[in-house]
């Protein structure tokens, strides 16, 4: 793994904790990890938590996308 890049892909974001365990241990053997890609960011923390260990998250909808789609 040393120096190869990696994208973590992960269906719900809620406080990333399960996500910064797997970049940790990603890190540690030498992978470069610094996207997480997600379905849907529950908006609870998740994307802060990441961020704080150099973690972007791209995710395809949030909570708030899906709450005004059930508004419309």
């Amino acid at each position: 793994m040393n120096g190869r890049r990696v994208v973590l892909i992960e269906d719900v974001v809620t406080t990333g904790g399960a996500l910064l365990a797997s970049c940790a241990q990603l890190r540690s053997i030498g992978a470069q990890v610094e996207t997480v890609v997600c379905a849907i960011d529950r908006e609870q923390g998740g994307r802060e938590n990441l961020a704080a260990e150099a973690l972007q998250l791209r995710a395809a909808l949030t909570r708030r996308d899906l709450e005004a789609s059930l508004m419309a």
